[in-house]
């Protein structure tokens, strides 16, 4: 019998849940579909800077659930109209917060 065959497999090898964990974390990363990338690593710096001490770093917190709040009002509008594809590619995000820009939440 060889090394390999005794070898147990990997628990995660066919954990489903941890590769939906990992796709998933893979798509908020992308900005195609997440438009807050850049404040979801900002977040997450700010956390690593501050040994993950949650009260250090609420203004950050806000700043991305503002981004969230934003892009999810536009993209509801969006889909009312019938407007495709809901979510505007990176190339019209900057136009399209223009137009939009009277439903920001915060202001």
């Amino acid at each position: 019998m060889s090394a390999a065959a005794e070898k147990p497999a990997s628990k995660r090898s066919g954990d489903l849940t941890h590769r939906h964990r990992v796709e998933k974390a893979t798509r908020q990363l992308d900005l195609e579909k997440n438009p807050c990338t850049k404040e979801q690593q900002m977040s997450y710096q700010c956390l690593d800077d501050n040994g993950y001490d949650r009260d250090q770093c609420s203004k950050h917190f806000q700043n991305y659930k503002n981004c969230r709040q934003f892009w999810h009002l536009v993209t509801s509008d969006r889909k009312r109209k019938g407007i495709e594809p809901a979510l505007p590619p990176p190339k019209d995000r900057p136009q399209a917060m223009e137009d939009y820009k009277f439903v920001m939440p915060w202001k």
